[in-house]
Formats: structure tokens, sequence, C-alpha cells
């Protein structure tokens, strides 16, 4: 790991690192249901937030969310309420597509694991598409907070691939051992980072097991707040 004299860059992921993806999801699904209530009894909404709630907690539990769509995964949730309309579905997920400033809020420790950050070059590396995870940067007010900002949208390759991380070690003007990675996804953010050969703090919130090929991370946390207490001790 790196020590407190060379640390001159930390690289941090966005969503379940920094940003409640998992709050945000359960909370767009809530208001989805709520934006149709006249199509819908009490009963039926309790049933598809339930279902979708469920779905949701086993996906991020196992970081499975390639598994379904999430045309799949409201179209699950209606039917289990009794609902064959794929009518219904399909506003919610419009709805629900639309909705993303609905429950947008920071992990507790988000600030914090910024703020220590801040010692250094910061560096947000983050998968997905431009427009959407730059709205989730303007809506969660953190871009002052942030040196440079990679999306793997707009870079033209996605973590794990070293590239984005080494395009990252480029613009910080850090080596790899100078460098921190911190993430919650033991695949694109952690075992990227090692292909790049940087270190890292994962933030392992559901208990995840490693599988037994990955290599295990320098320091391992159950949480954002953690994260950021390690960071204070690494960097200051």
């Amino acid at each position: 790991m790196t020590n407190k004299h060379t640390t001159k860059a930390i690289l941090v992921d966005l969503d379940d690192t920094l940003l409640d993806f998992t709050y945000l999801t359960k909370s767009r699904i809530r208001y989805a249901t709520s934006y149709i209530k006249s199509e819908l009894t009490d009963t039926e909404a309790k049933c598809i937030v339930e279902e979708f709630d469920k779905i949701t907690h086993n996906l991020a539990s196992r970081d499975a969310w390639g598994e379904t769509t999430r045309m799949d995964r409201i179209n699950h949730a209606v039917c289990k309420a009794g609902i064959h309309s794929t009518d219904i579905a399909e506003k919610l997920c419009h709805i629900y597509a639309n909705a993303l400033d609905q429950g947008i809020r920071l992990l507790n420790g988000a600030k914090e694991l910024l703020h220590e950050a801040r010692h250094c070059e910061v560096c947000l590396i983050t998968n997905g598409e431009s427009k959407r995870q730059r709205l989730k940067v303007e809506l969660l007010g953190i871009e002052d907070l942030l040196d440079h900002i990679i999306i793997s949208g707009e870079f033209g390759s996605q973590k794990p691939d070293p590239s984005i991380f080494e395009h990252a070690l480029s613009i910080t003007g850090a080596q790899p051992q100078e460098a921190i990675m911190v993430g919650d996804n033991e695949n694109t953010d952690i075992q990227g980072a090692v292909a790049a050969k940087i270190p890292s703090i994962w933030i392992n919130r559901f208990g995840r097991t490693l599988p037994p090929d990955f290599s295990k991370p320098p320091i391992i946390v159950p949480d954002t707040k953690e994260a950021a207490s390690q960071l204070q001790y690494l960097i200051r």
C-alpha cells in the first residue's frame, strides 16, 4: 500500500461507493407507482414495491445487475402483484427511467471520504452513459470536490479495463503505487485496479466473498465511512 508521503491520487467509483444507488433504485419505483396510483389499488402498488425491493436487494448483494433488464425486473414485480398488463409495466419503466432525481443521495461517509481525498488529486472513474452519470454528479453536488471525471461512455472503455485506470494515472500525474482506488465492486473496481497495479480499498457493503481467482485487496472495509477513516490514516 502507499504511504502518507507518496500518495498523489485518489481514484474513486460513483455508484454504491459515493452514491447510494440501492436507495435510489428503491425510491424510483416508489415514485413510479405513486405517479400512476389512479391505475393501481393500494395492495397492487404495495406488492410491486415490495417485490421490486426484493429483486433489488438480491441483485445488489451479489452485484448481479446484468442478470436482468430494468423492464424485466419491473414486469416481474407487476406480475407478482397479479397484474398481467404490459401497459402498466411499460408505464412504470418509463417513469422510473426519467426519475433520476427521486431519492438521489450520498452514502453515509461519502462527503468525508471526498474531503479526505482532497489532500491529493481526486479522480472519479465511473462506468455508464455520459449524460446520466454527469447528472448524478450534478444532483449530488460533488463536482467541486473532484479534480477529474472519467466516464466510460466518454472514454471508450470501461472498468475493469486497465486502460481507464492508466488514463486516470496519466491525468493525475501519479504512478500506480502513488494512487489508491476506492470502490465497492470487486470486479470492475478492485480487479481493475489490480490489473493496473494500483493499491485499493474495497468497500464490501454486502459482505460478499471474493472468487478464489481474485486478488485480495490490501484493505477491505464494510462501508464508505470506514473507507474515509482509512484514507485519513493513509494520506494525512
